[in-house]
């Protein structure tokens, strides 16, 4: 029992658990119950959102008609 509760906390299956075991799937889940084994829990993903002021960092888009008249008055 305490190999297969080390094979619980190492993340293996109910199933994969009791076949190599031998045992009944449901004995698997009764010694998880009855002697308390806990697997660690997994850090959840958190979707972050950008912040609204990254726009402020970005390089602004200007119009082509804008370039046109900067690049006409450097060509001088």
């Amino acid at each position: 029992m305490d190999e297969a509760k080390l094979d619980y906390l190492a993340g293996m299956k109910y199933k994969d658990i009791a076949e190599k075991y031998n045992v009944a799937l449901s004995t698997i889940k009764y010694w998880k119950t009855r002697n308390g084994w806990q697997r660690t829990k997994k850090l959840k993903k958190v979707c972050v959102q950008k912040s609204k002021k990254l726009h402020d960092l970005e390089a602004p888009i200007y119009s082509k008609n804008w370039l046109t008249m900067i690049s006409s008055m450097l060509a001088v």
